[in-house]
């Protein structure tokens, strides 16, 4: 889950990087010279808190990247929600923990170890297998 929510941050700070194309096409009608980024959407650091209404107002503005919140939210969620059946299928495989659990590293060392009247050929190998 790490990963997926590195993935995502980093999607969205990309954006942050992205010049803006007028001064660039258009250089002769702007003189400054600094490049500005588009305005792109910033995860918050912390869930948005809906704002206090006082006194029964009506016209205040929330957090224009709770949207962002949300939607990061609901694709973590989502993600729980598909591992879940995953790790009962993974454990279907445990009566072949013992096959896999093999090493073909270790196999080989240990046949190597034999002495040379127990060393292996290949109708050994195949009887083994």
């Amino acid at each position: 889950m790490k990963l997926v929510e590195e993935i995502f941050r980093n999607g969205i700070e990309s954006l942050q990087e992205i010049p803006q194309l007028e001064p660039i096409l258009l250089h002769r009608l702007f003189r400054n010279k600094s490049k500005k980024n588009i305005k792109a959407p910033n995860i918050p650091h912390e869930k948005p808190k809906p704002p206090a209404n006082e006194r029964g107002q009506t016209r205040t503005l929330i957090d224009e990247n709770i949207w962002l919140w949300r939607a990061f939210e609901e694709l973590i969620q989502n993600m729980e929600r598909a591992i879940g059946p995953l790790e009962e299928y993974v454990q279907t495989f445990s009566n072949f923990a013992e096959e896999n659990a093999l090493s073909v590293d270790d196999y080989l060392e240990k046949i190597d170890k034999l002495e040379d009247n127990e060393k292996w050929n290949a109708a050994k190998y195949a009887k083994d297998i």
